[in-house]
């Protein structure tokens, strides 16, 4: 309720997350639906599919990921910030 009123567009930054959906913090499902809110249009959501998970919560660098998923992330990653947005 407390989100709700005081979410604004001040928010819609182009943003990128990333999670995973075995994560045991945060919905997944959760998140998708909040996003598709018109306050985050400009968020974009990657699931990340972890195979070497300590825990599903921490998605941050290499050595939470696995290499392929890592690589995947950090692309992701650099084009969003090369993008200007």
């Amino acid at each position: 309720e407390v989100f709700e009123k005081n979410i604004s567009n001040k928010l819609n930054i182009p943003t990128v997350l990333f999670i995973d959906s075995d994560d045991e913090m945060v919905s997944y499902d959760g998140i998708s639906k909040l996003l598709k809110r018109k306050y985050f249009s400009n968020w974009t959501l990657n699931k990340v599919d972890n195979k070497k998970p300590i825990y599903h919560h921490l998605v941050i660098d290499n050595i939470s990921l696995d290499q392929e998923t890592w690589q995947k992330v950090s692309n992701i990653m650099v084009n969003h910030l090369s993008s200007g947005e």
